[in-house]
């Protein structure tokens, strides 16, 4: 199982929580590839890089979620305030919604979800974008959302996250040049729904546990 990448996790107020790791070579477990894995019995957390400690307060600057700790810190490297979750529906709990949203200033902010370019082909992906989206406006009171879908190819090389987008296109990015007007995308899917747009799928959240200590998780 080694070796691999930890990845480490921060609260919106800065403090280390836990962390993420990636093997190098992806686990098989019943059958199926697992990319990440992340401490057995760990709830769902939001991720932000300490750097942004100070603007995820701030209402002025646009926030980015993404459903993988790597592809925000990459955001975040461009200067960009973004927040990771643990997958697609990682910004829910059990019960209701993550309690690190707490710390993190949503009313009258613009918000951009980018999620990986596969959710072009999951209906449930897609779901879970409207829903997130649904949530920042209706209950927090956000004052955008724009969602972007990561494109699945550059010229010709494979791209899934944000994180592989940029390394194949641009060293920086502006969401104000890239995102659609802010509505959700309608309920028929096509490749043309979100124009300029976006997105790819981390897995999702309930993943067996790969081995002692540690469960798939996100990405």
């Amino acid at each position: 199982m080694f070796p691999g990448l930890v990845i480490p996790m921060h609260t919106p107020a800065g403090g280390r929580i836990s962390a993420q790791w990636k093997p190098w070579t992806p686990v098989t477990h019943n059958g199926n590839k697992r990319k990440y894995a992340c401490p057995v019995g760990e709830g769902n957390r939001i991720d932000v890089h300490p750097r942004n400690k100070d603007k995820i307060v701030e209402v002025s600057d646009e926030l980015w979620l993404t459903e993988g700790i790597k592809k925000a810190d990459s955001l975040t490297s461009r200067g960009i305030c973004a927040a990771a979750m643990n997958g697609v529906f990682g910004w829910k709990a059990s019960l209701g919604t993550v309690g690190d949203w707490e710390n993190i200033l949503l009313k009258g902010r613009e918000v951009t979800i980018c999620f990986d370019s596969d959710a072009r082909t999951k209906r449930q992906v897609l779901d879970a974008m409207i829903r997130l989206g649904k949530w920042l406006r209706q209950v927090k009171k956000a004052k955008r959302v724009h969602y972007l879908i990561v494109p699945n190819e550059y010229s010709g090389t494979a791209t899934k996250g944000v994180d592989d987008y940029f390394a194949q296109v641009e060293p920086s990015l502006s969401s104000k040049t890239c995102a659609p007007p802010p509505h959700p995308p309608p309920p028929t899917w096509t490749h043309d729904s979100l124009k300029q747009s976006w997105h790819s799928m981390s897995p999702m959240n309930s993943w067996p546990t790969i081995s002692s200590g540690w469960t798939g998780k996100g990405g």
